[in-house]
């Protein structure tokens, strides 16, 4: 979707890759879990399936292919501004905060401070804000804003956001994904 609102073809995700990787995650899972397709024998299992893979869909394009991102926008304002920090969180959440269940606990990645990560994708709207960065208070000491109106960074002083955070140490765990999946599991 463009910033005006118009539909386009999706540069990032095709139905040929979402097929070939709905037959791996179906037939060999992730994590011990499959991608439930419903019982091949009796009609009801078939239309579970499909009524899931629907919601899948449905929810990847709310997520990510309408935008056509792979990877969590920076959208929250505070203050009227786009805060950096907001890489380490939106939606007063903090990702690096946010585990694994106990069943899973087995896939959790430590946070580092000296992690550094780039995002590829941003939103394409005119002005908006670039990809999320992380990395250690070393190399950023402090964050400031997305100034929309000239189009770059202003790290002239530090800017919170909705957390107070003013940094983005240890902060690589944005959404990412055709469902946006945020946090360290």
């Amino acid at each position: 979707q463009t910033p005006q609102g118009q539909l386009y073809p999706s540069y990032r995700y095709s139905l040929p890759d979402f097929l070939d990787a709905l037959i791996v995650i179906a037939e060999e899972g992730v994590g011990g879990r499959k991608f439930y397709l419903g019982e091949p024998t009796g009609a009801q299992g078939v239309k579970y399936g499909i009524v899931n893979v629907i919601m899948f869909l449905a929810q990847a394009y709310k997520e990510s292919i309408q935008y056509d991102a792979c990877d969590e926008n920076n959208w929250e304002l505070v203050n009227d501004r786009f805060p950096l920090s907001n890489a380490c969180g939106q939606l007063d959440m903090s990702y690096q905060d946010m585990h694994c269940s106990e069943e899973e606990a087995y896939m959790e990645c430590p946070v580092k401070p000296e992690m550094e990560q780039y995002a590829l994708t941003s939103a394409l709207w005119f002005q908006a804000p670039a990809p999320f960065y992380c990395g250690p208070k070393s190399k950023y000491p402090t964050t400031g804003f997305w100034d929309y109106e000239l189009g770059r960074e202003n790290n002239k002083d530090a800017y919170a956001n909705s957390r107070g955070r003013v940094d983005v140490e240890g902060c690589c765990w944005w959404g990412r994904g055709a469902m946006q999946t945020r946090g360290t599991c």
